[in-house]
């Protein structure tokens, strides 16, 4: 008897600890799908590793994550309200979770929610750009153009805020400040940039380096 009782909680302990294994499986295949754009499957995927391990809060935010690409903005939504369940302050899941309320077209609560996670985690320069480019929406210029510049001194490299950035300063009729920040777009490779700085100003982009 006691051979017995000592087994059982052995092979419940393996089990358990196997079930947790498979679900780190099933979401590092979720997290390689979507990074390959097969969002789909990643979302197959993320359902398998959180029908072993339901409060697993990275899960919900992968999935969340494709469910956007998918634009199933609603569900993206209901996952990473789940991910917050778990982890009350994740500033990544609160950003996102703005992106697909702003994709819903509700801006107040987007707004919200970017705010949120800049307080949350002040360091953190993807929240300032898109809190930034719904105050351009909304005319506010000085306003985005002070949201994108800290999103700049947080990523020296974030290309996309140095064309918001400009953008907001062609509306704020500051068209000599615009330019030099699509040109800095253009060097690191923002598509937008290049095309805002043909559009714009005299520059042209710079050309490639001759091998």
């Amino acid at each position: 008897m006691k051979f017995f009782t000592i087994i059982l909680p052995l092979l419940i302990s393996c089990i358990f600890v196997k079930a947790q294994e498979n679900a780190e499986q099933y979401k590092k295949s979720a997290d390689t799908k979507s990074a390959n754009g097969e969002y789909r499957d990643a979302i197959s995927d993320y359902n398998k590793s959180l029908a072993i391990k339901p409060d697993y809060a990275d899960a919900y935010l992968g999935r969340g994550m494709a469910k956007m690409f998918t634009s199933n903005y609603s569900g993206a939504i209901k996952d990473f309200e789940k991910v917050l369940e778990f982890r009350h302050n994740d500033a990544e899941a609160i950003n996102s979770k703005g992106l697909a309320e702003f994709h819903m077209k509700d801006y107040a609560r987007a707004l919200l929610d970017f705010t949120r996670a800049i307080e949350v985690k002040p360091g953190y320069a993807e929240p300032y750009n898109n809190r930034g480019y719904l105050k351009f929406l909304s005319r506010d210029y000085p306003g985005a153009i002070a949201d994108y510049t800290k999103a700049i001194s947080l990523r020296p490299d974030y290309a996309t805020a140095y064309n918001n950035r400009g953008m907001a300063k062609i509306e704020a009729g500051d068209k000599p400040g615009a330019c030099p920040d699509f040109l800095k777009g253009s060097n690191l490779g923002d598509e937008r940039s290049k095309y805002n700085l043909a559009e714009y100003c005299e520059e042209a982009p710079p050309l490639p380096p001759t091998q």
